[in-house]
């Protein structure tokens, strides 16, 4: 979830991003939560602004038949929430995107709970971009909605402890930013890295594979249909999953290799 304009002096927590002046507002791992029960009005009046009129929404025969205890409070009713939490605490601060996962049904009448936590917060141009991790949960644990990227991969992209190497990689970081909002916050191409070692700029138009028979005599496979195959594919297959593992493993032998010649 994302949001962007100035605020006032309130305090906070996650969804995508947003901005504001005062950085002590909001901190880092702040929480914000609120509850709203949905009513049989409330799934109406969002139905004709929706014209969403499903009849899982208004029909417990239909609602059963389709594997639900009874009617189901339409998704996007229930994630608006969120904007709700951020918008009462932050009045005009702007949401600008939001990844969502609808794990159980909320029927009517139940009390949900909605939860914001601040996972990151940058300064951008005098105002403040906030990055949050969003939950709703009932029956007081069971998680309804979930965001698509764990907090957790988010915190540890971004923690400039970490080195991620690899040839190429500041690409594969931006298009991870432009993507999915996900900031990699420490970057290491090893052709650049073997380059200065070496004194030898030849070694930055060298490829992984190349790299790593020059600099380790291994070998490693790369097929070209595997290469040349769909990577923006929802879901990888095997093959494309052990071809990313093999060049991840072997980026790392090749970063720690290169990172110990100083000390040889």
């Amino acid at each position: 979830m994302m949001f962007i304009k100035s605020l006032l002096s309130r305090t906070v927590p996650y969804a995508r991003c947003f901005s504001w002046r005062a950085p002590s507002v909001l901190q880092t791992g702040d929480i914000l939560r609120q509850t709203r029960v949905f009513s049989n009005e409330d799934v109406i009046e969002y139905s004709k602004v929706s014209h969403d009129s499903n009849p899982l929404h208004f029909d417990a025969e239909s609602a059963r038949n389709a594997g639900f205890e009874d009617r189901v409070v339409h998704g996007m009713l229930v994630a608006a929430l969120f904007p709700r939490i951020i918008a009462s605490h932050f009045p005009g601060a702007v949401y600008v995107s939001q990844s969502l996962h609808f794990k159980s049904p909320v029927y009517i009448g139940e009390e949900v709970l909605g939860e914001v936590q601040a996972i990151s917060i940058r300064e951008n141009k005098k105002r403040y971009i906030a990055k949050f991790a969003t939950k709703c949960f009932k029956k007081g644990d069971l998680l309804i909605i979930d965001d698509d990227i764990p907090p957790s991969l988010i915190q540890f992209l971004g923690n400039k402890k970490f080195k991620f190497v690899g040839k190429g990689v500041w690409n594969d970081a931006c298009k991870l930013f432009e993507d999915y909002e996900l900031l990699v916050a420490h970057t290491k191409d090893v052709g650049y890295l073997a380059a200065k070692k070496y004194h030898d700029r030849d070694y930055r138009k060298l490829g992984l594979k190349a790299l790593v028979l020059d600099l380790l005599q291994k070998v490693i496979p790369k097929p070209r249909e595997i290469t040349m195959s769909e990577w923006n594919a929802k879901e990888l297959t095997i093959e494309q999953i052990e071809y990313a593992c093999l060049d991840a493993f072997v980026s790392l032998e090749l970063g720690i290799f290169l990172n110990n010649l100083d000390k040889k």
